[in-house]
């Protein structure tokens, strides 16, 4: 049985910045106030033509030349991502197409903060098995779309761009050595952007609302983080 590891990284964000100072000017905040709540000075922020594919794209080309692989290696990718690009195809299909990785599977895993790690654990099984022996995981996001500049619990915290990993066999003794993942979704009222179920299907366009931001109640969030089992922690 193969060892499956982490053989190059990659990353993209956008050029546009969004400042606590900025933010001051837009919501009840200051920079005090973010900084030692958050440890964050600026968030990097997509224009409105800019897309989640698009910087997935540049950080798997990165990841790929720091592996020395080429997109044709690749056997699947998999894009952990709340915020795509459409419905369908998937953004890890878009990926596919716009980096050439002509014999790749694309598919997305929307799993909000732990997507990633969900990916990471579905290709290092495949790798394992000897089912897949090239794989690229990529975290992308454009959060600024779907955050309200009224509230400035989740406005100061969210950011957009992407990282990729390339993953793949490693010599015995090297590469990721466990993953568990876990979901409780008791606790859905707390990060959420939320979509009631009778928006969807053929009588949506009866219940048109204006568009949808992230609702985050951050102190009881944190609460029940701290509250998980150790054992799926570290």
């Amino acid at each position: 049985m193969n060892n499956a590891g982490i053989i190059g990284m990659g990353h993209s964000y956008p050029e546009g910045i969004l400042t606590n100072a900025d933010l001051e000017k837009m919501v009840d905040t200051n920079d005090e106030w973010i900084t030692t709540r958050t440890g964050i000075k600026q968030r990097h922020k997509a224009a409105e033509n800019e897309y989640t594919s698009q910087f997935g794209s540049k950080a798997a080309l990165q990841a790929l030349e720091r592996a020395n692989l080429k997109p044709e290696d690749i056997d699947i990718i998999i894009c952990a991502t709340t915020t795509p690009d459409q419905i369908m195809p998937s953004t890890g299909a878009l990926i596919q197409a716009q980096i050439g990785a002509v014999n790749a599977a694309g598919m997305d895993v929307f799993a909000a903060c732990s997507g990633f790690l969900y990916g990471l654990t579905m290709v290092e099984s495949m790798i394992k098995t000897g089912q897949i022996r090239y794989a690229l995981v990529i975290g992308a996001e454009v959060l600024t779309k779907y955050v309200d500049y009224t509230d400035r619990g989740t406005c100061v915290i969210f950011g957009d761009g992407a990282g990729a990993a390339v993953l793949g066999p490693v010599p015995e003794g090297k590469g990721i050595l466990a993953t568990k993942i876990k979901s409780d979704g008791r606790y859905e009222e707390q990060l959420a952007l939320p979509r009631r179920r009778h928006e969807i299907g053929n009588d949506a366009h009866k219940h048109r609302r204006p568009r949808t931001f992230f609702q985050n109640e951050g102190q009881r969030a944190f609460q029940s983080c701290g509250a998980f089992d150790g054992r799926y922690l570290g």
